[in-house]
C-alpha cells in the first residue's frame, strides 16, 4: 500500500505536529503543522482568553502543498490510489479533518497582543503534552 518506508511514516504522522502527508480524495498533500490537530481547540481557547503575545493572523497553524510524486522514492502517487482504492478512500475519510484547519477560519484574523510571559506559559504547556 505504500511505496516506501518514508511515505508510510509520513502518512501515519497525519494530524500530528511537524511534517506529514495527508490524503484527500485521490490527491496527496505534504503538510506542515505547528501544533497537533487535537490541540487546535486549546489554541482557540487561548486566543479567546488572551494568552497569545503575537499577531495571530500572521501565523497559520498548518500549510499544505499538493504533491504528485513521493518525496523520498519518486513513485507517482496516482499509481498507489489505482492499486489500493479502498485503502486510500479510507485514509481520505480519516484525513478529511486535517484539510484547511488553519486558525484563520475560526478567529476571523483577530489580532491579540499580551504579555510575553503569558505567551511563553501557554506555548510551554501546549508543547509539553
Amino acid at each position: 500500500m505504500y511505496c516506501c518506508d518514508s511515505f508510510k511514516w509520513a502518512i501515519e504522522k497525519a494530524g500530528e505536529r511537524g511534517i506529514s502527508i495527508i490524503v484527500h480524495g485521490d490527491e496527496f498533500y505534504y503538510q506542515f503543522r505547528c501544533i497537533a490537530h487535537q490541540q487546535k481547540e486549546e489554541v482557540y481557547q487561548a486566543i479567546q482568553d488572551g494568552e497569545i503575545d503575537f499577531a495571530i493572523k500572521a501565523m497559520p497553524l498548518s500549510r499544505s502543498q499538493q504533491i504528485n510524486y513521493c518525496l523520498q522514492c519518486g513513485m507517482k502517487l496516482s499509481k498507489l490510489v489505482k492499486k489500493y482504492p479502498l485503502e486510500y478512500r479510507a485514509l481520505s475519510e480519516k484525513h478529511s479533518v486535517y484539510i484547511d484547519t488553519d486558525i484563520l477560519e475560526n478567529t476571523k484574523q483577530v489580532e491579540i497582543r499580551l504579555t510575553k510571559k503569558a505567551t511563553q506559559s501557554f506555548w510551554s504547556r501546549l508543547f509539553q503534552k
